[in-house]
């Protein structure tokens, strides 16, 4: 709860708009992270907008993605409302659909899968992204990358970085995001694609990212972010 409330005041304090709706679009992250589940156009949890309009595009709808990798969360959707809708002196019905709604929740949170992947650009240049879902690494990538809006900058060649399956997976993926792209240069460097931090400087929490991403995959780039 406390790195909700870390979030949720680092996107006040951004310096920048596009910043600002960056740091929103991590709240939104976050939140979901704590929750367990929520879903995108990309058929997972909201992935990192480089382009702040991509905010406005977000949307729950069917996709490949989940054609192919399925939540169960959202089939449990449908099963809870049926069972809510039984009539009764005792609300049976609400309480069976919410205990299955609480089962799929906690088994989506087993089961989804976050990835860093990288672009390269037209100059050479490497954009950093992360994205999650359902579904193997190549598949959560591939359905990214098909409404990717580096595309029309030239973008091509999608390559997998790395991939955690379960809930615990998501702070190790956002702070290797961020690792990957101080690797490279860092935002604004000749050779990064990325024109926003995958982790902002005002984020508390990203000490902590980077160090599960540590944990996870070991170092590659020192430390960037926000201190104390």
């Amino acid at each position: 709860m406390e790195m909700l409330i870390a979030s949720m005041n680092n996107a006040f304090h951004a310096t920048t708009q596009a910043q600002k709706v960056k740091d929103i679009y991590d709240f939104i992250n976050d939140a979901i992270a704590y929750g367990g589940g929520g879903q995108s156009k990309d058929g997972g949890t909201f992935g990192t907008p480089d382009n702040p309009t991509e905010l406005a595009a977000v949307t729950v709808t069917d996709t490949k993605l989940e054609k192919e990798g399925t939540s169960t969360f959202k089939a449990a959707l449908a099963i809870a409302a049926t069972t809510s809708a039984v009539d009764g002196p005792l609300p049976i019905g609400e309480i069976v659909g919410g205990v299955i709604l609480a089962g799929a929740l906690v088994y989506d949170a087993t089961q989804i899968t976050f990835i860093t992947y990288t672009l390269t650009g037209p100059g050479g240049e490497t954009y950093v992204g992360r994205s999650s879902g359902f579904g193997t690494p190549e598949v959560i990538m591939r359905n990214r990358f098909a409404s990717h809006h580096k595309r029309l900058q030239g973008y091509t060649n999608p390559q997998l970085d790395r991939a955690v399956q379960g809930i615990h997976g998501y702070s190790a993926i956002r702070g290797r995001e961020q690792q990957m792209i101080d690797f490279y240069g860092g935002v604004g460097s000749s050779g990064v694609g990325n024109s926003i931090r995958g982790v902002s400087r005002y984020n508390p929490a990203g000490i902590f990212y980077h160090g599960a991403a540590n944990n996870f995959f070991g170092n590659i780039a020192p430390y960037t972010g926000w201190r104390p």
